[in-house]
């Protein structure tokens, strides 16, 4: 269908609902305890700090378990008391995530356990692991086994611990059985489409890929796939006993050939494409685990990508350090799968990495005893199939990566970055304001010998094919939330659950409600001195938020405000001046990186969440004093916007660095202006409700509700004023278009707002002076 044209829409009672929560861990840790340091305020000090804006010599303040500064070369200057821990020349970098491990708890623990697997991590420079929900028992496939895994992992574990789920044949195609798994707090799901070779996890097919993903899509949480599928082999098995050398790792390679991961993929992708924009399962994700074959899969994940899919891959740290050529026969210690492959497969694989056609790095740390590894006769055909190898895969990315020449901040967008994305975990995976600090200190000239020698915690070192190799990389110190890991001493950590986990259990506890019967008329009666603003102002909401209301049970704004005072009866509830507009705040378990707080200044209100990193210099544009809060620089912000000069709006809240959302209603101006920092760190969305109302959240639970399926992400980077309508403030130039989404049927079932970079405005409206409101004339093309 045609995109609908925007329209001047009369803000007929307009509801601006901002619901906002932050997901903040019930079991915490204690830092008095868990800690060497006795301080809970401190400063870490290093000539080589990898940041998102590169590597600097500064130092990183923490408080309280989170990072809440970092400071560049002059900070001697600034941090004159305090304990300050100086690294030197060391790198203090983010810790490193591990989305694929296999920790082997409840059921069975002499193969590894939270304890003793947690501890290598600490070892290691990992201050986070995601635990596959197989090889444990029973594995992890529903909500009640998750329980069992929850209850196992308390009070056992040294880093912070999350979970994927399982998708089996058993819960595909139970939709409320996969709704509860998710529910119950796992992170995503994963699936194999092979034999797993654990009786409780059966393999899955194309079918129940595609019921996960629409299950997914729900969530916006990743399904993750081991991709083989068992094909005919040609010659080896047809061969008498006899001629087959099951000591040979080229006859273990030979049964699992690269062609098994290419018809994997190829299967894979004739469902991925649903979760293109627009498509069915969009809002799911797809993650290919260890990916072994550098050539055509890897090939078609390129094409997959360049078509819009949303997928990912990792591939893992042994098949960029070992080749097939050089394990000896009977060291089945190299048996995992998919089997690593020939040197120039490795080569193919290493240009793939630091092209970035592989997202990120993980370890599959998959450990067994030792009797299943079967070193009595060296059988790589009957051996268990794993390698473990958490506690070094630091330094084995590091030593063999040096010869492909990769830098620091690459070593932390394969291990910290792209991994907390994959994961939904949006305070780690760097250093940065606002972020737990989860960091690892590490001297990447020092070189050691792994040997019986070298302290290791995981359960069987014997087991590593890493065993007797020289690395380089010494990690010196683990920081887990500001908390550095006692190896030596008693377990004090309790278990951290992901900020996912916890969302679904958590109420909105934020709602501000701006609304009434704003016409031209009461505008001018507000506000005489605006006569021309408001008559050119009023409306420009995106008629597009309303075109899924047809045949939905939406509810009106006064039911929508019951809702949430149901959800939140600690919530206090603000009457605005018109009358019919409401603010409502609730402090429970309010997290001090994303705070919420709530100004009115002259009839100006503002709901503020978050935290901004430029303070000082804005306090000192605005001419306000130390006490000011973010809330209270939006205010000034945009009375300065209003009042004072022709400023475009794009260019004020551009100023505005950090992590935030925000709601502002001037109830004189009956302004409404809406803004969300554009990493989108902040969740928002916004939807039409029955009445017209616009209502925006970050708890979809409660749009959905209120709204039905009219509901979609307020675009990150993108401000709202019902004067000047949708913007990008980092493309002002460029239109802010709808796309609307249809299903199978063809009807409408949502639309989202992207920046469209091939149309432009031939001027950027701006604010403060009448002759400023012309409409600007969109450019197609330019």
């Amino acid at each position: 269908m045609d995109v609908l044209k925007w329209r001047l829409l009369p803000l007929l009672p307009l509801l601006a609902s901002l619901l906002f929560f932050y997901i903040k861990n019930p079991l915490k840790p204690s830092h008095s305890a868990c800690s060497l340091l006795a301080h809970n305020h401190f400063w870490i000090s290093s000539k080589r700090i990898v940041t998102p804006k590169g590597v600097i010599s500064g130092a990183v303040e923490v408080k309280g378990g989170n990072i809440i500064s970092v400071l560049e070369e002059d900070w001697q200057g600034i941090v004159k008391t305090g304990q300050v821990i100086d690294y030197g020349e060391a790198v203090v970098m983010p810790g490193l995530i591990d989305v694929h491990v296999h920790l082997d708890d409840p059921g069975r623990e002499e193969w590894e356990g939270f304890p003793s697997g947690t501890k290598a991590a600490a070892a290691g420079g990992l201050t986070t692991l995601i635990d596959m929900p197989l090889n444990s028992f029973p594995s992890t496939v529903s909500r009640e086994t998750f329980e069992l895994k929850i209850k196992a992992a308390e009070k056992r574990i040294h880093v912070d611990v999350g979970f994927w789920g399982g998708l089996v044949p058993e819960n595909a195609f139970n939709r409320s059985a996969l709704e509860g798994l998710l529910d119950a707090g796992v992170l995503g799901l994963k699936s194999f489409m092979c034999p797993s070779g654990i009786n409780d996890f059966p393999m899955t097919n194309a079918g129940h890929i595609k019921e996960g993903l629409s299950v997914l899509a729900k969530y916006k949480r990743p399904l993750l796939v081991h991709a083989e599928i068992q094909q005919e082999l040609e010659g080896i098995l047809e061969l008498g006993d006899s001629a087959v050398d099951p000591r040979s790792y080229s006859t273990y390679l030979k049964t699992r050939p690269a062609s098994w991961e290419e018809a994997a993929i190829k299967e894979l992708l004739t469902v991925t494409n649903g979760t293109r924009t627009g498509g069915p399962a969009e809002g799911a994700h797809l993650h290919i685990v260890h990916l072994s074959d550098a050539r055509s899969s890897l090939d078609l994940i390129k094409e997959a990508k360049i078509n819009g899919d949303s997928i990912t891959v990792e591939t893992c740290t042994h098949y960029l350090a070992f080749s097939a050529e050089e394990i000896q026969d009977g060291d089945t210690r190299f048996k995992c799968a998919p089997p690593i492959r020939d040197a120039s497969n490795k080569e193919t694989l290493w240009e793939a990495l630091m092209g970035g056609h592989i997202d990120l790095l993980s370890s599959d740390h998959s450990p067994t005893v030792p009797e299943l590894k079967r070193f009595d006769d060296g059988n790589f055909l009957k051996a268990w199939g794993g390698i473990s190898s958490l506690q070094f895969v630091l330094p084995v990315t590091w030593t063999h990566g040096r010869k492909y020449g990769i830098t620091l901040e690459q070593l932390a967008s394969w291990w910290s970055d792209k991994p907390a994305k994959l994961a939904g975990l949006d305070l780690k995976g760097a250093i940065a304001i606002g972020n737990h600090a989860d960091i690892v200190v590490w001297e990447p000239e020092v070189e050691f010998d792994l040997n019986d020698s070298h302290p290791m915690f995981i359960k069987h070192p014997s087991n590593s094919a890493y065993m007797g190799s020289r690395l380089s990389g010494k990690v010196l110190a683990t920081f887990v939330r500001g908390c550095s890991q006692n190896l030596n001493g008693p377990i004090t950590w309790s278990l951290e659950f992901g900020l996912k986990i916890m969302a679904v259990k958590q109420k909105a506890r934020y709602i501000t409600i701006a609304s009434g019967d704003i016409s031209g008329s009461h505008a001018m009666k507000c506000c005489s001195a605006h006569r021309k603003v408001f008559e050119k102002s009023i409306g420009n909401l995106p008629e597009e938020l309303s075109l899924p209301l047809k045949g939905t049970d939406s509810k009106t704004r006064e039911e929508i405000a019951q809702i949430f005072r149901s959800w939140r009866s600690d919530s206090t509830l603000y009457s605005l001046p018109n009358g019919s507009s409401y603010m409502a705040l609730s402090h429970e378990d309010e997290c001090p990186l994303h705070p919420r707080s709530i100004v009115v200044v002259d009839d100006v209100f503002c709901i503020f969440v978050g935290l901004l990193e430029n303070m000082c210099e804005l306090r000192r544009h605005y001419g306000l004093s130390r006490q000011a809060t973010e809330a209270m620089i939006v205010v000034e912000a945009y009375k300065a916007l209003r009042d004072r000069a022709p400023y475009p709006p794009d260019q004020v809240i551009r100023d505005l660095q950090g992590r935030f959302a925000f709601v502002l209603f001037d109830s004189k101006a009956v302004t409404l202006l809406l803004a969300r920092d554009r990493d989108g760190s902040v969740p928002l969305q916004w939807a039409m409700a029955g009445d017209g109302s616009l209502v925006c959240s970050d708890d979809p639970k409660i749009i959905a509700e209120g709204c039905g399926k009219c509901y979609t992400p307020f675009p990150p980077g993108c401000i709202f004023m019902n004067t000047n309508g949708l913007i990008s403030f980092d493309h002002p130039l460029n239109k802010v278009r709808p796309v609307v989404r249809e299903d199978d049927k063809g009807n409408i079932c949502g639309v989202i707002f992207q920046v469209d970079l091939f149309t432009r405005l031939r001027s950027i409206p701006r604010s403060g002076s009448a002759a400023n409101w012309a409409g600007a004339t969109a450019v197609e093309g330019e």
